[in-house]
């Protein structure tokens, strides 16, 4: 059996434990890197170059260096990617341009590929915004975004037909390098194992079916346990779970700011919302996360779907609508934060904004909630784990299982919205159903993953290696979540 590691992202540690591990039972196993002469990690301007000479080599990202010195120290095969590169393809994209505005070629499709789809994410992500007509450079950037995917089919075409890999392992899948590996393979029968980072601490999420980063396994698992209610046992450690995750008690949910241990009352003194008003929370999403710019939602926009809340919420005055910006645009970055997009709405009395920087626990608004609005945001599912009903606006991993109000469209949307005012009510058997699939997406397939290390830099790379073979148990049977990963590469999860 051949396995190829896809290591043009980042990982490195990652990498090399999968790597190290498959060889020790007895897979041949070899990465593919950058090798550069393209983006760095996708995150950089769109250049394409011929083949590098060991000159330019030294001026690779500091990733990739750390990247090349720990596969080599740890005697693990990898061949550079650039070595596929077709210097026609090259010749020819260089003499592409664009001459009209990027939207007309958004049905550009390229050996059955959508260029624009398989580009969209990786640019919002550098763009930090799903916004990419605001400016007429991003427009140039995404064109040329998709001259380098072009580029990419070719080569993951050239990789498969040399290399012949029985199975081929990728982080995330939907960034433009990860999705074209993923598509390629899957057409040329090649088995995938994508992977994603867990909802614990040092934990990850692997399918050998789909697409980790959008959870396709807890809901393929949902799907086929659907009438089963969860055990005692079950139950209590959904519960435990999300517990230490409203607390951020070893849980990786580094978006989120610090627990604050804050009242209900306490939250409506800080909002100024009488003792008297229901609230309704709206909870947003980081506009371009992944999930967010993959998965559609009704309305043709966030600021769409913001607008028309609102003008709702105008209109009914016994409630307050509460918007909770998603933390992670203060920590992560948002390049048109949700305040500068609502700056040209006048706001009603009874709608309050709470800004990505503000303290206030999102738990303790569910709690003191009615209901909750959300387009994608796994808070939906959080707040229905709590008793309380969700409107779905966008196609998020846990809506269309039978416990959340998803819209189908605006007009739909406005009758949820009114409805739920009238009567905020979940049922016993939405809720069975959704602690069956949280038991699934929170507790079962984030498996710990051992890493000698939070963080690798320059400076101790070359202990790397040492650190690795002694932090980590390589040998079958020695770390019963390393053999589950292992044989989930080797057999799959139906084996």
């Amino acid at each position: 059996m051949k396995a190829l590691v896809l290591a043009v992202e980042s990982h490195i540690c990652e990498n090399a434990v999968l790597s190290k591990a498959l060889e020790v039972r007895g897979i041949k196993t070899l990465n593919l890197i950058c090798g550069g002469g393209f983006m760095r990690c996708e995150l950089s301007k769109f250049e394409i170059r011929g083949q590098m000479s060991s000159k330019e080599r030294k001026r690779l990202c500091s990733y990739h260096q750390m990247q090349y010195e720990v596969l080599k120290n740890l005697y693990l095969p990898f061949i550079e990617i650039n070595k596929f590169m077709k210097e026609e393809i090259i010749t020819l994209l260089k003499e592409w341009r664009m001459d009209k505005r990027i939207w007309d070629y958004k049905e550009m499709s390229y050996d059955s590929l959508n260029l624009f789809e398989i580009v969209r994410p990786t640019v919002c992500r550098v763009l930090r915004s799903d916004i990419i007509e605001d400016r007429q450079d991003n427009l140039y950037m995404t064109f040329d975004y998709m001259k380098q995917a072009v580029l990419f089919i070719e080569i993951f075409k050239e990789v498969y037909k040399r290399l012949r890999p029985d199975v081929v392992i990728i982080f995330n899948g939907m960034l433009m390098r990860g999705r074209i590996a993923y598509e390629l393979a899957h057409r040329h029968g090649i088995r995938t194992i994508t992977w994603e980072m867990g909802l614990s601490t040092k934990t990850y999420r692997f399918d050998d079916q789909g697409l980790a980063v959008l959870s396709e396994r807890a809901e393929r698992e949902y799907e086929r346990n659907r009438d089963k209610t969860l055990t005692s046992k079950e139950r209590e450690e959904l519960r435990s779970f999300l517990y230490k995750r409203s607390r951020r008690e070893n849980i990786k949910t580094p978006t989120l700011p610090p627990f604050h241990n804050t009242q209900p009352k306490d939250v409506r003194t800080a909002l100024n919302i009488p003792n008297d008003k229901k609230i309704a929370t709206l909870f947003t999403t980081v506009s371009w996360d992944t999930g967010q710019v993959t998965r559609r939602m009704i309305h043709k926009s966030i600021l769409d779907w913001l607008s028309q809340t609102i003008e709702i919420f105008r209109e009914n005055s016994e409630y307050y609508l509460v918007i909770r910006i998603h933390p992670g645009e203060a920590t992560k970055g948002e390049r048109v934060p949700i305040v500068k997009r609502l700056k040209n709405i006048v706001l009603p009395e009874n709608v309050v904004v709470i800004p990505p920087e503000n303290l206030i626990d999102s738990y303790i608004l569910m709690d003191v909630s009615s209901f909750g609005i959300v387009s994608v945001s796994t808070a939906g599912l959080e707040m229905v784990l709590r008793h309380k009903p969700v409107v779905c606006v966008g196609i998020a991993h846990y809506s269309g299982k039978g416990f959340t109000y998803d819209a189908k469209d605006e007009r739909d949307y406005r009758e949820l919205l009114n409805s739920l005012m009238r009567n905020p009510v979940i049922s016993d058997e939405m809720f069975r159903k959704a602690e069956i699939y949280a038991h699934y997406f929170f507790c079962k397939f984030s498996i710990p993953f051992p890493r000698s290390m939070d963080a690798v830099h320059e400076s101790n790379i070359h202990n790397l290696p040492v650190l690795l073979l002694k932090q980590v148990d390589f040998i079958p049977g020695m770390d019963e979540h390393l053999d589950s990963i292992c044989d989930l590469i080797i057999w799959g999860a139906q084996a």
